[in-house]
């Protein structure tokens, strides 16, 4: 079963697919919200709860960037049986007052071509199976930066609250944010040159560091 599937990508890749005030929910067998292109997904105030995916955005066909604004792929007691948000950017990624909790895997798995901007975002009580490569919040940039700003993820149950990694000389910033109570670590991060930099963060009470 599956709640939407969009699709929007000619042979240059354009195409653009917004979604706003919409909810996904109870796809159980399926993704909640589907879309593919090569143009830029605008996402906002939008759910998906009860999936086995909540929602999966892809704009690898060429260079779209994706944002998410107020919505949410699971919360406490509404979460999807795998991950709740499985994006993949050819651009960027803006997430802004975004949750993904209580769902089986992580609870955003984020990949990006650019820049992975989190702001004001909750990842708590995921990975309830026992993956532990799986944190609460995965976020890759292969050529741009990582910033945390007001991100919460707590509880993880057997992963980390945090993954993040970037490649050259590229930098992981995280702000204001709390990764307490997790199943492994409650914060991991790698960069290859670039520098990482931690401001007004709190990391306790975790199970391996």
């Amino acid at each position: 079963s599956l709640g939407a599937k969009l699709t929007s990508a000619d042979e240059d890749g354009a195409g653009s697919v917004s979604v706003a005030d919409s909810a996904f929910d109870a796809n159980a067998n399926g993704v909640g919200l589907d879309i593919f292109t090569g143009g830029n997904i605008d996402i906002d105030d939008v759910q998906a709860y009860l999936n086995y995916t909540g929602a999966v955005l892809d704009t690898t066909y060429a260079s779209g960037s994706i944002t998410v604004d107020n919505s949410e792929f699971g919360v406490a007691g509404l979460g999807n049986t795998w991950t709740g948000l499985h994006a993949v950017s050819g651009g960027a990624i803006d997430l802004t007052n975004t949750e993904a909790s209580d769902n089986g895997a992580n609870g955003a798995y984020l990949v990006a071509e650019g820049n992975i901007n989190v702001t004001g975002g909750t990842f708590n009580s995921n990975v309830q199976g026992n993956y532990p490569d799986d944190p609460g919040l995965r976020a890759i940039s292969f050529n741009g930066n990582i910033t945390l700003d007001d991100v919460v993820a707590i509880g993880n149950v057997y992963g980390p609250g945090a993954g993040l990694d970037v490649f050259g000389n590229h930098t992981i910033n995280v702000d204001n944010s709390v990764f307490n109570q997790n199943g492994t670590f409650g914060i991991q991060a790698g960069s290859d040159d670039g520098s990482i930099t931690l401001n007004n963060v709190v990391a306790s009470y975790n199970q391996v560091k």
